[in-house]
């Protein structure tokens, strides 16, 4: 009978900086917390207040809250919001708000481009109160 030995530090594994995603980034909460400090207090209560089944609609409406006071990328907005699946907010969220051009995308020419970032169109009616 053969007994490997392992070392404890090999059990360790850390993801390179180049391979970090929006899950791991969820768990630093020092990410999280500059993103955050971007935005109003108002809109960081909003953004408390969702959970992990939010109504879309609603959803929509802290997104486009989030995009008007800073530009953001799709896995800056997974952070903030805690949502693990870039895919499923973008198909569910960012797309649509995309076709009824409440939003719009910093680099429109390219929409695969890596830092995509998203911004809040305005319209008559909300910039004129």
């Amino acid at each position: 009978m053969t007994v490997e030995i392992v070392h404890p530090d090999s059990l360790i594994s850390e993801a390179p900086p180049s391979e970090l995603t929006p899950e791991t980034l969820i768990s630093e909460p020092s990410q999280r917390d500059e993103l955050l400090n971007r935005l109003s207090d108002e809109t960081k209560y909003h953004v408390s207040t969702i959970g992990k089944r939010t109504n879309p609609e609603k959803m929509k409406h802290i997104i486009r809250e989030i995009c008007s006071q800073a530009d953001f990328t799709l896995d800056e907005l997974c952070i903030i919001l805690e949502r693990k699946s870039r895919s499923t907010l973008y198909d569910w969220h960012i797309s649509p708000l995309l076709n009824e051009k409440k939003i719009q995308s910093t680099n429109p020419g390219k929409p695969t481009h890596p830092q995509q970032k998203y911004r809040t169109i305005l319209s008559q009616k909300e910039s004129h109160p």
